[in-house]
């Protein structure tokens, strides 16, 4: 068994020499990059997750929201501020403390967020990109 392994450096000496160093063509370099260039691949255009039109609505909305509250005061007088629901519900019970460091309400927020955004951006790869 050993035998044929005695001598595997010699051998892989020998195969070396015999197989020699092949020099590629002298407009080899040139034929690739003509290759190169004739392959194109088709790229899609660009289109934002929120379109320009979406944008502008959100902020007329907001603008129009901000004048209608500084126009339209709030004093009571509004559409439900004649009835009272306060006579029909009472929320006098007391709950036990409970007390979250603000570290813990940011990761709890953070981590909410995040796990939000998965499902959206899952439909958003597989729309674009299958």
């Amino acid at each position: 068994m050993e035998k044929p392994f005695n001598n595997i450096e010699d051998s892989l000496y020998s195969l070396g020499e015999n197989a020699g160093i092949k020099q590629p063509s002298p407009n080899f370099l040139s034929n690739v990059m003509e290759a190169v260039s004739k392959q194109s691949v088709e790229q899609k255009e660009y289109q934002p997750l929120i379109s320009k039109k979406v944008w502008y609505t959100l902020a007329a909305a907001i603008v129009i929201g901000i004048v209608l509250i500084n126009i339209f005061p709030s004093d009571s007088t509004g559409f439900l501020a004649q009835y009272s629901f306060t006579d029909y519900l009472n929320f006098n019970f007391s709950l036990p403390e409970f007390k979250v460091s603000k570290t813990m309400i940011y990761a709890i927020g953070f981590l909410s967020l995040f796990l939000l955004q998965i499902p959206f951006i899952k439909y958003y790869h597989n729309k674009n990109y299958s």
